[in-house]
């Protein structure tokens, strides 16, 4: 998986690896062109923007570990941003497919999972994590 930053909330300590909460930033020069996607939600306080590549896996959807993005209530908006065979798994069962330009919220502190794709060189998607 290869990973973007757009924006964050959090620094990691380099001593144990947990994460700090401060004033939040942009991590990237192209934070800017989240801006009208961002708008568009009803956010209280951002957590963390990022863009995720999943590679082409062959012939084998490979679907990842169950997590949740962090340990306290908050939302994730996850943006597909072209169709494939891939999908995000919530801890119910539900699968939710990647379609492009759809937006999925859905509530992050609960388990789900991400897979790769059989169908496309990539799944591509912004995963937006806020109040």
């Amino acid at each position: 998986m290869f990973v973007h930053l757009f924006y964050s909330n959090a620094i990691v300590t380099p001593h144990d690896g947990k994460e700090l909460w401060g004033i939040g930033h942009p991590c990237s020069p192209h934070f800017g062109k989240m801006l009208p996607i961002l708008q568009k939600l009803d956010i209280k306080s951002l957590i963390r923007v990022k863009a995720n590549l999943y590679p082409y896996s062959g012939e084998t959807l490979h679907e990842h570990g169950m997590h949740t993005d962090y340990e306290f209530p908050h939302y994730a908006a996850l943006l597909s941003l072209n169709t494939c065979d891939g999908y995000t798994k919530l801890e119910d069962g539900t699968k939710v497919e990647s379609i492009a330009n759809r937006v999925v919220i859905f509530d992050a502190s609960l388990k789900h999972c991400s897979t790769t794709t059989t169908s496309d060189f990539a799944r591509i998607n912004i995963n937006i994590n806020y109040l």
